[in-house]
């Protein structure tokens, strides 16, 4: 008989005793995935079937009928940022409070993508003369109908330390926006409120309370750039103009 290779469990006997010679232990630490960047998310919102564990909802959103299509992938995604569900660091896509505490108040059929494959087979059905408009809306009709029934029958809770202002004008409530200069202060009333409010730190800064050019005595505004904050005059678009800029250190002109 061959002699037994090295990496070989050896033949083993019910209640045999063995003896312990060594233990290598090796610490590591698990990673979690990589955060979505606005490229990776439409991918996976194209590839959605790779979160549905039901066979058939998985071939339905295979191929282009996955979340949104080709043409509004990217403009729900910012959508969703100007809303203040998402926000972008370093072009990493990172859930804010508000996202987080929607996805957790809300049932599972509104956040299962499984729900978007039931809808395109639907509709792939209403096209192919298999089911007519009037019977599917009436079928969203009952079923949203009954959602909100859950929703009204049970306490929903929203985060505490999503942050608000009080808006001066209107007395509605501030949310902290996305925008593509950073963050900033908007209304809720808006359209009709249009106020904003500048963002310091997690503060809101609104114009009165800016620091006076002390060139031209018009307000300092708080800008990002490419390197970092600097602060300038709101008269720079003003005729005379007002050039006047300067340092930023921790929030404040130097």
């Amino acid at each position: 008989q061959a002699e037994l290779k090295q990496d070989t469990v050896p033949r083993l006997t019910q209640g045999q005793e063995l003896t312990l010679d060594t233990v290598d232990i090796k610490t590591k630490q698990t990673k979690p995935p990589a955060r979505y960047n606005e490229g990776t998310l439409v991918k996976a919102m194209k590839n959605a079937h790779q979160f549905v564990t039901d066979a058939n909802l998985k071939k339905i959103l295979r191929g282009d009928e996955g979340i949104g299509t080709s043409a509004t992938r990217a403009n729900i995604i910012e959508l969703l940022k100007k809303r203040n569900f998402l926000t972008v660091n370093k072009k990493q896509i990172i859930s804010t409070d508000t996202g987080r505490a929607l996805i957790s108040a809300v049932p599972t059929e509104l956040k299962d993508p499984g729900m978007t494959a039931i809808m395109e087979g639907a509709l792939s059905k209403i096209a192919a003369g298999e089911l007519t408009l009037d019977a599917f809306m009436n079928w969203q009709v009952d079923w949203l109908s009954k959602l909100i029934e859950t929703i009204e029958s049970q306490e929903i809770s929203i985060e505490a330390n999503i942050q608000t202002v009080e808006c001066p004008a209107c007395g509605k409530d501030m949310f902290l926006r996305q925008g593509k200069k950073g963050q900033f202060w908007g209304c809720s009333g808006y359209p009709d409120c249009k106020t904003v409010a500048q963002n310091n730190n997690g503060k809101a800064v609104f114009e009165k309370d800016m620091p006076d050019c002390p060139k031209c005595g018009k307000k300092l505004r708080r800008i990002k750039g490419k390197k970092g904050f600097f602060w300038s005059c709101k008269g720079y678009f003003d005729e005379p103009k007002c050039e006047f800029m300067t340092q930023d250190k921790a929030g404040k002109p130097v």
